[in-house]
């Protein structure tokens, strides 16, 4: 961090203060690296945050009055799947427990984004990496963003990160929306729980809203597998 462009001048900023007497505020510190990334990169940039808990949005609207949320929510079957490999615990009921944190966590973040009156979207992961066009398409009109402008600012020389995905400071990753489909064939008993019709129905209206048609969507397939709840 203190040989990168961004972080290394905003340390030599905090350093001291952090260090002092008085600790400085969480929304003085936010409001100073848009500041600074307006400084570096210039006004015409967007600055977006992948903050992913209520408590930092609580912050950042703070910072920002006129902040602007957009709510993306990966297919409950897909996240499962991957918590569940990624942790190791195969057992069906690891699969009720991870669905219902799913439904909380994504039900607190819609209840925090209308409490404080903010301007949001919702969009499904799966909806974003195979129909990236049209969904992009929208993102841009809701940020009154031309396509330039968006990838302009994006990339991994304009991606800097405290805490958060590596992947996406990696030049070799960088490009194409890929999407790990291997949930689809999945023969384990991870998704057994994952049955209860309240939560396929969150997941439909949550990840698959944004399509002109759920049933044409339904239909398209990877591999021969249906993607569509």
């Amino acid at each position: 961090m203190r040989d990168c462009e961004f972080w290394s001048p905003y340390l030599a900023w905090s350093g001291p203060l952090l260090r002092g007497a008085q600790p400085i505020s969480p929304v003085l510190r936010y409001r100073k690296i848009l500041e600074m990334a307006t400084e570096i990169y210039g006004s015409d940039i967007v600055v977006v945050d992948s903050t992913k808990t209520t408590e930092g949005l609580d912050i950042a609207v703070e910072a920002v009055p006129s902040l602007k949320t957009i709510h993306l929510v990966k297919d409950v079957r897909s996240f499962v799947y991957g918590v569940q490999r990624r942790q190791k615990k195969a057992a069906p009921w690891w699969g009720a427990i991870y669905s219902a944190y799913w439904w909380h966590a994504n039900r607190n973040i819609d209840r925090t984004i209308a409490e404080l009156g903010l301007k949001s979207i919702r969009v499904g992961y799966e909806e974003l990496c195979f129909d990236e066009a049209a969904l992009l398409k929208r993102v841009y009109n809701f940020a009154n963003l031309l396509a330039e402008t968006a990838l302009a600012s994006s990339g991994p020389g304009r991606n800097h990160l405290a805490i958060g995905n590596r992947m996406k400071v990696s030049a070799d990753l960088a490009g194409d929306l890929t999407y790990d489909h291997r949930w689809l064939w999945s023969k384990e008993p991870r998704l057994a729980p994952l049955l209860r019709g309240s939560i396929l129905a969150r997941n439909t209206e949550w990840v698959y809203s944004n399509l002109s048609s759920f049933h044409k969507f339904s239909e398209r397939k990877v591999d021969g597998h249906r993607v569509g709840g």
